[in-house]
């Protein structure tokens, strides 16, 4: 279960490098839960597991507007080493995965874009 987070907690970047961590940790326990099922068996997410990903978001979200992680972003030469750029990717992976879900409400958009 994800801990919930406000907007502008004043986090350092060590605490918010361990949200991160946790919110990544949640993230691989749920698809442990459908790793190894044909794609044809992954018609639904369940419940409990959709609302730990959107939870995930939850924290995703204020989580990169820390000025702890907006400092390093503006501190650094290469935005790939920054935890920014990790929270972005973390949160297009959870909705790449959620896209594969019939009940989600999530549908992948194929583009030129890719990460």
């Amino acid at each position: 279960m994800i801990r919930p987070l406000i907007y502008n907690s004043g986090l350092s970047l060590e605490e918010a490098e361990s949200r991160y961590r946790e919110v990544r940790e949640e993230f691989d326990r749920v698809r442990s839960c459908y790793s190894g099922l044909p794609r044809l068996l992954m018609i639904n997410i369940r419940k409990e597991d959709q609302q730990s990903l959107t939870d995930c978001f939850g924290v995703l979200l204020p989580l990169g507007m820390e000025s702890s992680v907006q400092s390093q972003a503006k501190q650094t030469q290469s935005i790939e080493d920054t935890l920014q750029y990790q929270i972005g990717l973390l949160t297009h992976r959870i909705m790449d995965y959620l896209a594969n879900f019939k009940n989600t409400g999530v549908t992948r958009l194929h583009s030129s874009f890719d990460l």
